[in-house]
């Protein structure tokens, strides 16, 4: 709750920069962005007329005093759409993205294990899995990109996104040098793998033998795939 606050109240101060330095950003210079502004309202206000001929409505924003962000307010709507113009010159300049390669971050690093407090869960420390998180981050781009893990990389594109469980997750796009493109379908399984899981082995593995009296036990395989994707319940009684 104090890393909310924390970051609602750096939010809050940043808005208020923009809204006191409209002049100083020459906000008035969006010529563009004014008259499409406008024009929006004055559609919101044909259809949905902002107020009756009793009370005001107070919950739309008001129409005189309307501030706009600047392209480098992070997280702003110019913000996103000067990235999407970025990304769009490297696709047009480099071709597009050859590989799509995701990361998701393991709440069972032991580099944040063992830098939880007795009682603690990875998401009472966002602080931790963002750092961690971000150092395996730059090690990964680091092998794919200087390591030429896959080949030459001539442009790259990525976005770090955090899940509802609050866990970060990298979605990255690789653009690699025309001899390094995979053309063929032996040159595709040679990055890509997908095979089966041995059911035998994987059955030995997670079969346990309960030592209760008089009980069954219920072993759920949730790791274990089968033909119907299905989970795997096994009873074993108890030995005399």
């Amino acid at each position: 709750e104090w890393i909310c606050m924390a970051w609602l109240t750096i939010e809050n101060q940043r808005l208020e920069y923009q809204r006191r330095n409209q002049k100083a950003l020459r906000a008035d210079t969006y010529k563009s962005i004014r008259e499409a502004t406008e024009e929006r309202l004055q559609e919101v206000a044909q259809f949905a007329p902002r107020e009756d001929g009793i009370y005001n409505d107070d919950h739309r924003a008001p129409v005189i005093g309307r501030k706009i962000l600047c392209s480098s307010f992070q997280g702003g709507p110019r913000w996103y759409n000067a990235k999407f113009q970025d990304a769009m010159a490297i696709v047009r300049k480099y071709g597009k993205p050859d590989l799509f390669i995701t990361m998701t971050c393991n709440p069972k690093w032991p580099e944040i294990v063992n830098e939880l407090y007795p009682g603690q869960e990875p998401q009472d420390r966002p602080d931790i899995v963002a750092r961690v998180f971000k150092d395996k981050m730059d090690q990964l781009m680091n092998d794919l990109i200087q390591g030429e893990c896959f080949g030459k990389v001539v442009g790259y594109l990525y976005c770090i996104e955090f899940q509802k469980r609050g866990l970060p997750h990298a979605h990255i796009l690789l653009i690699l040098a025309n001899q390094d493109r995979a053309m063929t379908a032996e040159l595709v399984d040679g990055m890509v793998v997908a095979e089966r899981r041995r059911f035998l082995s994987e059955l030995l593995a997670f079969i346990v033998i309960s030592a209760s009296a008089d009980r069954f036990s219920l072993v759920f395989f949730k790791s274990l795939l089968i033909d119907c994707n299905c989970l795997l319940a096994i009873f074993s009684p108890r030995k005399n």
